[in-house]
């Protein structure tokens, strides 16, 4: 993937806590997520097209409470249990394609250089977030991992980032999110933070 074009304002003031989404902000994951849930839909008989459009505007949401929307807004019977499953178990067979989003691993760190407080607080679940860090070679960078399996609401709800900054031992108003999704920009603002977005990178068509 090329981050030629990728233009991001990171922060030129200092804060008390820097806080990352995982998929998306600073793991090149995305496209394979996308190819995850169309692989577990499609076997568990989804009777819609689950586009990239679809996929991005639910980016954040805990995988079951996904399903859920999905139920809903398409009108499906899918077991949110058995497709969270499948969909990661797909994406834990492919996980060593994920690379990093350089600029941002980058930045990451020159932040542990300095001894920042950093934290991840994404809507993955754990086993696959720490896999993720680990092919993207930071697993152990972040002071805190906060992942769905470690709140009771998803994206856009503040929780996650809140829990992020407790764990970080810092106040929530002198912390920043790095965030691809909008739901997670939302997410943040109600939390009180301050937020850099990350740009999509686009998908490859599955």
């Amino acid at each position: 993937m090329s981050f030629e074009n990728l233009k991001i304002d990171f922060p030129t003031k200092d804060y008390d806590g820097y806080i990352f989404d995982c998929d998306g902000t600073i793991a090149d994951s995305m496209t394979l997520h996308h190819k995850a849930w169309r692989y577990a839909l499609q076997t568990h008989g989804a009777t819609f097209d689950y586009t990239w459009e679809i996929f991005n505007s639910l980016a954040g949401v805990g995988h079951e409470d996904t399903v859920r929307k999905i139920n809903v807004a398409y009108n499906q019977h899918l077991d949110p249990v058995a497709v969270t499953k499948c969909k990661e178990d797909w994406y834990a067979q492919h996980v060593d394609e994920v690379g990093p989003i350089i600029p941002v691993t980058d930045y990451v760190r020159s932040l542990l250089e300095d001894g920042a407080k950093m934290a991840v607080a994404s809507g993955g679940p754990r086993v696959l977030v720490m896999r993720t860090l680990k092919a993207i070679r930071l697993e152990g960078a972040f002071m805190a991992v906060v992942t769905q399996d470690d709140i009771s609401r998803s994206k856009p709800d503040p929780e996650i980032f809140l829990k992020a900054a407790y764990l970080m031992g810092v106040d929530p108003h002198k912390c920043v999110v790095f965030e691809d999704s909008l739901l997670g920009i939302a997410g943040a603002k109600s939390a009180g933070m301050d937020w850099v977005q990350i740009p999509s990178l686009g998908v490859v068509k599955a």
